[in-house]
Protein backbone atom coordinates (compact mmCIF):
# COMPACT_ATOMS: atom_id res chain seq x y z
CA UNK A 1 0.00 0.00 0.00
CA UNK A 2 1.32 3.43 -0.96
CA UNK A 3 0.05 6.47 0.92
CA UNK A 4 0.13 9.92 -0.62
CA UNK A 5 -1.25 13.30 0.35
CA UNK A 6 -2.90 16.13 -1.54
CA UNK A 7 -4.37 19.35 -0.25
CA UNK A 8 -8.03 20.29 -0.43
CA UNK A 9 -9.18 23.62 1.00
CA UNK A 10 -5.77 23.96 2.58
CA UNK A 11 -5.95 20.69 4.51
CA UNK A 12 -4.01 17.52 3.65
CA UNK A 13 -6.06 14.47 2.68
CA UNK A 14 -4.59 11.01 2.91
CA UNK A 15 -4.86 8.74 -0.12
CA UNK A 16 -4.48 5.00 -0.08
CA UNK A 17 -3.29 3.32 -3.25
CA UNK A 18 -5.11 0.15 -4.28
CA UNK A 19 -4.56 -1.88 -7.45
CA UNK A 20 -5.81 0.25 -10.33
CA UNK A 21 -7.33 2.99 -8.18
CA UNK A 22 -6.58 5.45 -5.40
CA UNK A 23 -9.27 6.40 -2.91
CA UNK A 24 -9.50 8.96 -0.15
CA UNK A 25 -9.97 7.48 3.29
CA UNK A 26 -13.15 7.28 5.34
CA UNK A 27 -15.75 7.85 2.65
CA UNK A 28 -14.44 11.09 1.22
CA UNK A 29 -14.65 11.65 -2.51
CA UNK A 30 -13.07 9.20 -4.87
CA UNK A 31 -9.86 9.69 -6.78
CA UNK A 32 -8.89 7.35 -9.61
CA UNK A 33 -5.27 7.38 -10.80
CA UNK A 34 -3.64 6.16 -13.97
CA UNK A 35 0.00 6.43 -14.95
CA UNK A 36 0.17 10.21 -15.51
CA UNK A 37 -3.20 11.59 -14.46
CA UNK A 38 -5.95 11.24 -11.91
CA UNK A 39 -9.70 11.79 -12.12
CA UNK A 40 -11.68 13.33 -9.30
CA UNK A 41 -14.50 15.81 -8.71
CA UNK A 42 -13.98 19.28 -10.09
CA UNK A 43 -13.93 22.05 -7.48
CA UNK A 44 -15.61 25.48 -7.76
CA UNK A 45 -12.11 26.94 -7.71
CA UNK A 46 -11.45 25.21 -11.04
CA UNK A 47 -14.01 27.41 -12.81
CA UNK A 48 -11.44 29.83 -14.24
CA UNK A 49 -9.30 27.03 -15.69
CA UNK A 50 -12.31 25.12 -17.01
CA UNK A 51 -13.69 28.23 -18.67
CA UNK A 52 -10.24 28.92 -20.11
CA UNK A 53 -10.32 25.84 -22.35
CA UNK A 54 -14.03 25.00 -22.61
CA UNK A 55 -14.80 28.45 -24.08
CA UNK A 56 -12.34 27.96 -26.94
CA UNK A 57 -13.90 27.30 -30.36
CA UNK A 58 -11.49 24.45 -31.04
CA UNK A 59 -12.79 22.68 -27.92
CA UNK A 60 -16.54 23.33 -28.14
CA UNK A 61 -17.02 23.21 -31.93
CA UNK A 62 -18.35 19.64 -31.73
CA UNK A 63 -20.15 20.08 -28.41
CA UNK A 64 -23.64 21.37 -27.69
CA UNK A 65 -22.61 23.37 -24.59
CA UNK A 66 -19.85 25.79 -23.67
CA UNK A 67 -19.58 28.30 -20.81
CA UNK A 68 -20.15 31.90 -21.83
CA UNK A 69 -18.54 33.18 -18.63
CA UNK A 70 -16.81 31.96 -15.48
CA UNK A 71 -20.08 31.91 -13.54
CA UNK A 72 -21.54 29.39 -15.99
CA UNK A 73 -18.41 27.28 -15.62
CA UNK A 74 -18.85 27.29 -11.84
CA UNK A 75 -22.54 26.38 -12.17
CA UNK A 76 -21.54 23.46 -14.40
CA UNK A 77 -19.04 22.26 -11.80
CA UNK A 78 -21.55 22.48 -8.96
CA UNK A 79 -24.36 20.75 -10.86
CA UNK A 80 -22.48 17.99 -12.64
CA UNK A 81 -19.52 17.34 -10.35
CA UNK A 82 -19.78 18.60 -6.77
CA UNK A 83 -23.48 17.84 -6.31
CA UNK A 84 -23.84 14.88 -8.69
CA UNK A 85 -23.83 11.28 -7.54
CA UNK A 86 -23.98 9.79 -11.01
CA UNK A 87 -27.52 8.53 -10.64
CA UNK A 88 -29.64 7.30 -13.56
CA UNK A 89 -30.54 10.23 -15.80
CA UNK A 90 -27.75 12.50 -14.60
CA UNK A 91 -24.21 13.43 -15.64
CA UNK A 92 -21.23 12.95 -13.36
CA UNK A 93 -18.19 15.00 -14.34
CA UNK A 94 -14.58 14.59 -13.24
CA UNK A 95 -11.59 16.84 -13.64
CA UNK A 96 -8.52 15.41 -15.34
CA UNK A 97 -5.45 16.41 -13.33
CA UNK A 98 -1.76 15.77 -13.88
CA UNK A 99 -0.46 13.47 -11.15
CA UNK A 100 2.83 15.30 -10.72
CA UNK A 101 1.46 18.84 -10.47
CA UNK A 102 -2.33 18.60 -9.87
CA UNK A 103 -2.83 20.87 -12.91
CA UNK A 104 -6.33 20.67 -14.44
CA UNK A 105 -5.88 19.71 -18.10
CA UNK A 106 -9.41 18.68 -19.04
CA UNK A 107 -12.57 17.00 -17.87
CA UNK A 108 -14.52 13.85 -18.59
CA UNK A 109 -17.70 12.30 -17.34
CA UNK A 110 -20.55 9.90 -17.82
CA UNK A 111 -24.30 10.11 -18.26
CA UNK A 112 -25.86 7.09 -16.58
CA UNK A 113 -28.57 5.97 -18.99
CA UNK A 114 -29.59 2.97 -16.88
CA UNK A 115 -28.14 0.89 -14.09
CA UNK A 116 -25.84 -0.87 -16.57
CA UNK A 117 -25.41 1.60 -19.47
CA UNK A 118 -23.64 4.95 -19.66
CA UNK A 119 -22.61 7.54 -22.22
CA UNK A 120 -19.24 9.25 -21.82
CA UNK A 121 -17.84 12.62 -22.89
CA UNK A 122 -14.44 14.28 -22.58
CA UNK A 123 -12.54 17.51 -23.28
CA UNK A 124 -8.81 18.20 -23.17
CA UNK A 125 -7.26 21.68 -23.07
CA UNK A 126 -5.60 22.42 -26.44
CA UNK A 127 -2.17 22.89 -24.89
CA UNK A 128 -2.34 19.34 -23.51
CA UNK A 129 -3.60 17.61 -26.64
CA UNK A 130 -1.51 15.23 -28.74
CA UNK A 131 0.21 13.84 -25.65
CA UNK A 132 -2.10 10.86 -25.13
CA UNK A 133 -3.91 12.36 -22.14
CA UNK A 134 -7.33 12.06 -23.78
CA UNK A 135 -6.81 8.38 -24.49
CA UNK A 136 -5.47 7.81 -20.98
CA UNK A 137 -8.45 9.60 -19.45
CA UNK A 138 -10.99 7.64 -21.49
CA UNK A 139 -9.28 4.36 -20.65
CA UNK A 140 -9.21 5.24 -16.97
CA UNK A 141 -12.85 6.35 -16.96
CA UNK A 142 -14.19 3.30 -18.81
CA UNK A 143 -12.23 0.92 -16.59
CA UNK A 144 -13.60 2.69 -13.52
CA UNK A 145 -17.18 2.46 -14.80
CA UNK A 146 -16.85 -1.24 -15.55
CA UNK A 147 -15.10 -2.18 -12.31
CA UNK A 148 -16.71 0.13 -9.76
CA UNK A 149 -20.01 1.48 -11.10
CA UNK A 150 -21.78 -1.62 -12.40
CA UNK A 151 -21.72 -0.43 -16.00
CA UNK A 152 -21.70 -3.10 -18.72
CA UNK A 153 -22.16 -1.02 -21.88
CA UNK A 154 -20.60 2.38 -22.64
CA UNK A 155 -21.45 4.55 -25.61
CA UNK A 156 -19.85 7.71 -26.98
CA UNK A 157 -21.33 10.12 -29.52
CA UNK A 158 -19.10 12.13 -31.85
CA UNK A 159 -19.23 14.28 -34.95
CA UNK A 160 -17.99 12.46 -38.09
CA UNK A 161 -15.62 15.39 -38.69
CA UNK A 162 -14.02 15.00 -35.26
CA UNK A 163 -11.33 12.62 -36.47
CA UNK A 164 -9.06 12.80 -33.38
CA UNK A 165 -11.92 11.78 -31.11
CA UNK A 166 -13.08 9.01 -33.43
CA UNK A 167 -9.56 7.58 -33.65
CA UNK A 168 -9.17 7.83 -29.87
CA UNK A 169 -12.32 5.78 -29.29
CA UNK A 170 -11.28 3.10 -31.75
CA UNK A 171 -7.87 2.81 -30.05
CA UNK A 172 -9.69 2.31 -26.74
CA UNK A 173 -11.65 -0.62 -28.17
CA UNK A 174 -14.91 1.12 -29.08
CA UNK A 175 -16.71 -0.05 -32.21
CA UNK A 176 -18.80 2.13 -34.50
CA UNK A 177 -22.44 1.10 -34.25
CA UNK A 178 -24.40 3.83 -36.03
CA UNK A 179 -24.02 6.84 -38.29
CA UNK A 180 -27.08 8.99 -37.64
CA UNK A 181 -28.00 11.63 -40.21
CA UNK A 182 -29.02 15.12 -39.01
CA UNK A 183 -29.22 13.71 -35.51
CA UNK A 184 -28.34 16.63 -33.27
CA UNK A 185 -28.73 20.41 -33.41
CA UNK A 186 -25.64 22.39 -32.45
CA UNK A 187 -26.04 26.17 -32.43
CA UNK A 188 -28.79 26.15 -35.02
CA UNK A 189 -27.26 23.58 -37.37
CA UNK A 190 -28.34 19.96 -37.68
CA UNK A 191 -25.33 17.66 -37.93
CA UNK A 192 -24.62 13.93 -38.24
CA UNK A 193 -23.56 11.86 -35.27
CA UNK A 194 -21.51 8.70 -34.87
CA UNK A 195 -22.39 6.30 -32.06
CA UNK A 196 -19.57 4.15 -30.67
CA UNK A 197 -19.98 1.31 -28.19
CA UNK A 198 -17.76 -0.55 -25.74
CA UNK A 199 -18.88 -3.69 -23.91
CA UNK A 200 -17.53 -4.98 -20.62
CA UNK A 201 -15.39 -8.05 -21.17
Amino acid sequence: VVVAFIEENGAPIELIQEPGAHRKREGTKEIVYSERIYLTDLRPGDAVELYGYRALTEVYQFQSWFPENISEAEEFILKHSVNSRGEVGSWKQYGIYLSDSAELIGDCGYHRLSETEAEIGYSIAPGQQRHGFGSEAVGTLTDHLFRKKGIETIIARTDPANNPSNILLEKQGFTLKEHLKNAVEIRGEWVDELVFELKKK
